[in-house]
């Protein structure tokens, strides 16, 4: 019960699912062996994400390289101080790379209050699912695209929205008659399921007889057999699938696209066209930086601001003037700032202003202006930031 009496509850099967796939993620981890594997069956769960090691190396499974392991205290019966600054450390990285922790800090993880551990590391698993689900990362994911559709399209696409349009894919390409809006309730008579991974291997995945079952746990139970049988790790159990609860379908679906999503190859012509749009990074210490700026914006907990491309998502010129902002509480004038602009004209009298404001904060940005930012020049944006 919390201090206003108030109690707060959490779904047991969230943290059966999420204990094993944190199993699942680090099971190789040799620095966990003390630690890990969790028991998915009881609340050990929550003894052992007190220490911010585990959370730690989920962090560095998410992004990269994103917490120099050597400043974690990773040694048996530290003191609370010890802990403290590794929670401290990987609350502050989860911030970072852009996770929501409204509310939510060591002692959350000291008291071992459930709820609020489960969604820190919901936000933390899930990007660790869903990280090479990315046309960067996977160029097949090109065969989505609907009509009329460019690749910078699908680059803003969320990979919950790249998981439902796969889905759809399969159901198309097997001539089924189904389409998927979501991934909670269209999934939990596990038909669309069935069929996707009847298209991914007809011999191993065979679908008549778990359609023919009316039971539905039976028949979600059939089709978690299929995608076993291709290689999906045991991560929900039939019951998850049927109760419609769409972290644990996404947690499914995002590992069984892992696995195997199905998409043919690019061609030399289609490969061709793919490098030409410039997915393929080459400017190394561009891409540093600009994952390092990123992480910096998002850290700062401005209201309303996630930055996913640093290039695309400062072209409003709102997120750089409420850094700016930030930095010199008033600075911006935000009566003549368009917060919502819906043309490329609004766009340039906002980043006009932040050419404005840096120049009265004494940033030196010669021969900038704002069109940069509209245009997406990386090159100066850096610069600006930097």
């Amino acid at each position: 019960m919390s201090e206003h009496g108030f109690t707060h509850s959490y779904l047991v099967e969230e943290r059966i699912c999420f204990a094993k796939l944190v199993n699942e993620f680090l099971k190789n981890d040799t620095d966990l062996t003390e630690l890990l594997p969790l028991n998915p069956d009881n609340d050990d769960f929550f003894h052992v994400m007190e220490s911010g090691i585990v959370l730690a190396k989920l962090v560095n499974i998410a992004v990269e390289n994103t917490i120099d392991f050597r400043a974690v205290n990773n040694k048996k019966n530290m003191n609370v101080y010890q802990v403290k600054e590794n929670l401290n450390l990987a609350i502050n990285a989860c911030k970072g790379i852009g996770l929501k922790l409204p509310g939510i800090n060591t002692q959350a993880f000291i008291e071992k209050k459930p709820h609020l551990i489960l969604a820190v590391l919901w936000q933390v698993m899930r990007l660790c699912l869903v990280k090479k689900i990315s046309l960067k990362d996977c160029p097949e994911i090109m065969r989505l695209a609907e009509a009329s559709e460019e690749l910078h399209d699908l680059m803003k696409l969320a990979p919950e929205a790249i998981l439902i349009r796969w889905i759809n894919f399969h159901l198309r390409k097997v001539g089924v008659d189904k389409k998927v809006n979501n991934l909670g309730g269209d999934l939990k008579d596990s038909v669309a399921l069935l069929h996707v991974l009847n298209s991914l291997d007809k011999e191993k995945c065979p679908s008549g007889p778990a359609l023919g079952e009316e039971d539905l746990v039976k028949r979600a139970e059939l089709m978690i057999k299929n995608a076993e049988a291709i290689g999906v790790p045991p991560l929900v159990r039939p019951a998850d699938i049927t109760s419609g609860n769409s972290k644990l379908l996404t947690v499914f679906v995002a590992e069984l696209f892992n696995t195997r999503h199905g998409l043919e190859e690019l061609n030399e012509e289609e490969l061709e066209a793919y490098e030409k749009f410039g997915i393929i990074e080459d400017d190394v210490e561009g891409s540093r930086d600009e994952r390092a700026f990123r992480f910096w914006i998002n850290s700062l907990a401005l209201e309303d601001v996630h930055i996913d491309d640093l290039y695309e998502d400062v072209k409003t010129g709102v997120v750089v003037l409420k850094v700016l902002d930030k930095l010199k509480p008033g600075a911006v004038e935000w009566k003549k700032i368009d917060k919502n602009p819906n043309n490329t004209f609004k766009k340039g009298i906002n980043c006009g202003q932040i050419i404005e404001v840096a120049k009265k904060l004494g940033l030196k940005i010669p021969g900038i202006g704002g069109s940069d930012f509209v245009d997406g020049n990386k090159k100066n944006i850096i610069a600006v930031v930097w």
